[in-house]
């Protein structure tokens, strides 16, 4: 703390009296700043001069106590100060004292260097940050009402998620479909998902509300004023690709949305990846309206896609009157189509989770002595971490199956690390990797009565948050848990060893498709197995697992070449030099940047070109083959297992038809 005196008085102006403070406490004073007036005299003439400040960028604390009429000189003590810490910054400018904080070294480069961590927490405007302590102040304050309220902040996605978008002709005498224009000729046509208002209505009373979409802003604000018109569930809570830190990646704006910790965050997103698979992440069902049309605002071909807009919109005035007409026959032919329900389950979801939150909440409050006063303040210890919750209600869907795969995961490939193992697994299921079939009926029994219940962990370490998103947890599979005998065979394929193993078994063990876990994993319930029962007709190719094998096994190539361009070669080395020597692993996200992203583009655009015809092709090899296992049907050289006829697999189907019936 700094001490100002009246220093710039004039000695030759004889006695000095101070008249009033020009200035208050907590006031910035800036130079050419008036501090306070007063009065001299020239002989039998009184004159008011005022009192300017020759400091710039400081705070005043305290005002020392003068009164009016008091005589001064160049050795009063008026005030205390501190000089300005530039808590809040605009720009290049202190959004407190008003500084030019650029200075001669920096005016070159352009870059101010905070002296400490810098907090972006306005999504609307990224140019705006504050400091760590008051980052921290306005966070607890945020807290705090949400506590109070008893709620929980939801970030949710755009594009697949609440809505689809196409920039396809759209008949625009469809219903239910918003037409506008964000360029020059160039149309989106946007369909919200069935039960999308009364989803944000009912949700707003459990949670805080955010956008967090990889569209562009003018996109994001659109769809945010068709959603919420009266600005009631979002405000100015809009996170855009403009502000997203990361182009392929949400995650790395967690942290400064939220600066002490991510504990009370829940996200809905269809895509997992760009939140680093997060433990507090939803993955939702995708919602595919538009036919024909995936995700405009995909990160990995925007480049791609922007190209595209352009030629798009110098052309579509172009469009053909045929073109048109079979456009709208099509959109017709789909307008009752829509029977997507699946916002219902995405709210019971979030009520469950909600719920027990703050059931989880309350029992640590009646553990204190003292009550709290949550108007005030609360103790964070006492808040339970959504990424421990989440996996705990996630885990109760499927506590009592024990599945088993045939056909699904290709040979060769370590069950463990599938995306099929791990679905299951989070729905609390056990998974053997081979069949297992009881002996006795009251061995079956015996496993029907044993329920292991899942607790939440009630640490010290609730309320340390992580923004980066968390593994797997692999509990449920442990090697020393006892093994339990098949409850469900997720098959790809009629004709298999295992499938026929449990048509001769006695007990009713479902036999089912991927779908059904697909399904129970985007809807936190148990499927009805009736449903999704697996018939010779099943094709797996349409499967999201298949897909996914065939899509890795493809890009895992282009990746390889990518590694081998020597840009990408020079700045892996450069990375080596400045990384420690124990991080020896250099990912490929990290030599991504603005040089080498269009060239991913055109190498996945090329890829997705081929797809189609590496499909067929592949097609052609395997059709002199009678193949049991659908391993034999993804990409690449995979081996199968036991196979048999087609002529037997009608037999087979027949019989577990009628099995399933009992």
């Amino acid at each position: 703390m700094l001490t100002l005196k009246a220093e710039n008085l004039k000695a030759d102006q004889g006695e000095i009296y101070f008249k009033k403070w020009n200035v208050k406490a907590n006031s910035v004073l800036s130079e050419g700043c008036i501090i306070f007036t007063y009065e001299y005299k020239i002989g039998a003439e009184k004159k008011v001069e005022k009192y300017k400040s020759t400091l710039n960028g400081v705070i005043v604390k305290e005002l020392f106590s003068i009164l009016p009429e008091q005589l001064l000189n160049s050795e009063s003590e008026l005030l205390t100060y501190e000089k300005c810490t530039h808590p809040v910054m605009s720009k290049d400018m202190c959004a407190v004292c008003g500084e030019d904080l650029r200075t001669k070294e920096t005016q070159k480069t352009k870059k101010i260097v905070s002296k400490s961590e810098s907090f972006r927490m306005i999504s609307t405007d990224p140019s705006i940050r504050v400091d760590q302590s008051v980052a921290h102040d306005i966070a607890k304050k945020d807290l705090i009402n949400l506590v109070k309220n008893r709620k929980l902040v939801l970030l949710a996605d755009l594009d697949h998620t609440l809505i689809h978008t196409t920039h396809e002709h759209v008949n625009p005498d469809i219903k239910d479909i918003h037409h506008y224009e964000l360029q020059r000729n160039f149309w989106y046509h946007t369909k919200f998902r069935p039960g999308c208002q009364h989803f944000l209505q009912e949700m707003s009373k459990l949670y805080e509300l955010h956008i967090v979409t990889f569209g562009e802003r003018n996109y994001a604000h659109k769809i945010a004023n068709l959603m919420d018109p009266e600005r009631r569930f979002f405000h100015d809570r809009i996170l855009s690709r403009n502000e997203i830190f990361n182009r392929i990646s949400k995650s790395d704006n967690l942290r400064s949305l939220f600066p002490r910790g991510d504990l009370m965050v829940c996200i809905i997103d269809d895509r997992e990846e760009v939140w680093n698979y997060a433990r507090n992440l939803i993955c939702v069902q995708p919602y595919v309206y538009f036919k024909n049309t995936g995700d405009i605002n995909d990160p990995a071909l925007f480049n791609v896609a922007k190209k595209r807009k352009i030629e798009e919109s110098g052309t579509s005035n172009e469009e053909t009157k045929e073109q048109r007409e079979q456009s709208e026959q099509h959109i017709q032919n789909i307008e009752h189509e829509d029977s997507d329900d699946y916002l219902k389950y995405l709210e019971s979801i979030l009520r469950r989770i909600h719920d027990e939150y703050y059931r989880i909440y309350e029992s640590r409050l009646h553990k204190h002595k003292n009550p709290i006063n949550e108007d005030i303040e609360i103790d964070e210890s006492d808040l339970p971490d959504v990424k421990k919750v989440l996996p705990l209600i996630k885990a109760k869907v499927l506590e009592n199956c024990v599945i088993t795969f045939s056909g699904v995961v290709p040979t060769g490939y370590d069950l463990r690390k599938q995306r099929c193992y791990l679905m299951a697994t989070s729905l609390g299921a056990q998974v053997n990797e081979n069949l297992i079939l009881a002996d006795e009926e009251s061995d079956l029994e015996a496993k029907a009565s044993k329920n292991t219940e899942l607790e939440y962990n009630f640490d010290d370490n609730d309320s340390r948050s992580s923004c980066s998103g968390g593994t797997r947890s692999e509990e449920s599979s442990d090697s020393k848990t006892p093994k339990k005998f098949t409850t469900h065979l997720v098959a790809a394929k009629f004709g298999t060893s295992k499938v026929y193993d449990v048509l001769k078994s006695k007990f009713p063990i479902k036999v089912v498709t991927p779908e059904w876990l697909i399904d129970c994993n985007y809807k936190w319930v148990k499927c009805d197995e009736e449903l999704y029962k697996l018939t010779k007709e099943y094709d797996y190719k349409n499967c999201l697992f298949h897909h996914e094998y065939n899509m890795h096994q493809k890009f895992s190539g282009s990746n390889k070449n990518l590694k081998n361009i020597p840009q990408v070669q020079t700045a892996k080395e450069k990375l080596k030099k400045e990384k420690s020597d124990e991080q020896t692993e250099i990912s490929t996200k990290e030599l991504i940047n603005e040089e080498l992203f269009s060239l991913m583009d055109k190498e996945v655009n090329e890829e997705l070109s081929d797809s189609s015809a590496d499909s067929n092709e592949s097609d052609n090899q395997n059709s002199g083959n009678e193949i049991s296992d659908t391993e034999s049907e993804t990409s690449g050289h995979i081996e199968s297992d036991d196979s048999f006829d087609d002529k037997f697999a009608f037999d087979l189907e027949r019989d577990l038809l009628s099995k399933n019936s009992e």
